[in-house]
């Protein structure tokens, strides 16, 4: 008896679990801790070199400017080649950076750093609408849904464990150690990876480089009002709310504690963050999705003006969770919606979209927030990003109807064909 679309779907949903899929996030949680390591170290070493937080803030702008320019290439990229390779090849990337950090890192200038960032920023720009897309390819539309936590989570896992290893490595070993431990774990991950055996896909995306191609993903964001709503929500709030690039100062100078609580620092987000996706696991949303992630993005700003706030460590530690559970409620929400509402020929050039969305808030949030506290001080720098937070998400839950009224995600599909592109040039 053969099985109707939709109990296929429930059947394949059910066994989304694969080797391959297993191989895939082993990979991406040892690169990740890795990486989580060694941006405790760099944090530490930019502004113990520099003093200034204008460095901090030229951190994140280094690592920003490669996805700006290179996003229309790396979408097509991604829609375009193998997924896995561009990964494999990327993490290699990210290994070379680590190596680099570890020669150069004891008495080297801090533009050795600057470079290795640039490299980060490189690798990224090609790995993120690659590795966007890659989960639906490994498991299906229909068992993405039940995917996405466990693949936050190990991003999370990574992201409480890195920082905190990064934080006391550095203090014990230094940072030439710290960075040759970094290295080894990005190796493991690049073999991990090499393992991973995706099923064979159809060949969906561009063959043909015309301008409309390479750019169709800004073209399909702009008219899907839900995609642009959640992106455009992510960038502002975290642009103007995130402290990533501050905590240096908040550690060194306010609080006045050392590397390994620096550490402490990002792992308390992360533990947050965890804790909430382990929750999604298991009690997934069923309703009121887009209702939800308004929610959560204006306690994210909630906590950062009580970050921003505090004079003690717990209170700060704890602010700082509740910063990262909120913000993975947010990201399993968005990530979901702008998955299930693209076609997947477009989700690579979509996810380049996203990933310059993404690291617009991120490192480019940490290059605003590094320069806004170099003209009035850390905790008015977070204070005020805290409140525009707050401003952004009363404004987009006005501006952005249609995603605010998202209730189950299974009603998320795509609904608009792709535009017939002119002619090859």
């Amino acid at each position: 008896m053969n099985m109707g679309a939709d109990e296929k779907g429930e059947a394949d949903s059910r066994h989304w679990l694969t080797p391959s899929l297993a191989l895939y996030e082993g990979a991406r949680g040892l690169v990740l801790l890795a990486t989580g390591m060694q941006t405790v170290g760099i944090g530490w070493q930019v502004y113990e070199k520099t003093g200034k937080a204008s460095a901090l803030a030229k951190s994140g702008l280094v690592q920003f400017l490669p996805l700006l320019l290179l996003f229309p290439i790396t979408g097509y990229v991604a829609d375009r080649f193998s997924k896995k390779w561009i990964i494999f090849l990327c993490n290699v990337g990210l290994g070379i950076g680590s190596l680099t950090l570890a020669l150069t890192s004891r008495d080297g200038s801090v533009n050795w750093i600057y470079f290795v960032l640039t490299m980060t920023g490189i690798c990224r720009a090609f790995s993120a609408p690659a590795g966007s897309a890659f989960v639906t390819e490994l498991v299906g539309d229909q068992a993405f849904v039940r995917a996405m936590p466990l693949h936050q989570m190990m991003w999370e896992g990574s992201q409480i464990v890195g920082p905190t290893l990064g934080g006391i490595g550095y203090a014990a070993m230094g940072g030439p150690a710290l960075f040759s431990c970094s290295a080894s774990l990005i190796l493991l991950g690049v073999i991990s990876m090499a393992l991973v055996r995706p099923p064979p896909r159809a060949a969906s995306g561009p063959r043909q480089r015309t301008i409309e191609t390479l750019l169709a993903g800004i073209a399909y964001v702009r008219r899907e009002k839900i995609i642009l709503g959640a992106i455009t929500l992510d960038l502002f709030a975290v642009f103007f709310g995130g402290i990533t690039a501050l905590l240096p100062i908040f550690a060194k100078d306010i609080l006045k504690v050392g590397p390994a609580e620096l550490g402490y620092f990002r792992s308390a987000a992360a533990l947050g963050a965890g804790v909430a996706a382990l929750y999604l696991a298991r009690f997934p949303l069923r309703k009121n999705a887009g209702k939800i992630l308004f929610y959560a993005v204006a306690m994210f700003g909630v906590m950062t003006l009580v970050f921003s706030l505090s004079n003690t460590l717990w209170l700060s530690m704890v602010a700082l969770a509740a910063m990262g559970a909120s913000d993975m409620v947010s990201v399993v929400v968005r990530s979901t919606v702008t998955q299930l509402a693209v076609p997947p020929e477009m989700r690579g050039r979509v996810g380049a979209v996203n990933s310059v969305f993404i690291s617009a808030s991120n490192e480019l949030g940490e290059w605003e927030s590094g320069m806004t506290a170099h003209w009035f001080g850390a905790r008015k720098a977070a204070s005020l990003g805290a409140m525009v937070t707050l401003g952004v998400v009363a404004i987009s839950a006005i501006v952005f109807r249609e995603l605010r009224s998202v209730d189950r995600f299974e009603d998320v599909r795509p609904r608009r064909p792709l535009p017939e592109g002119p002619p090859a040039i």
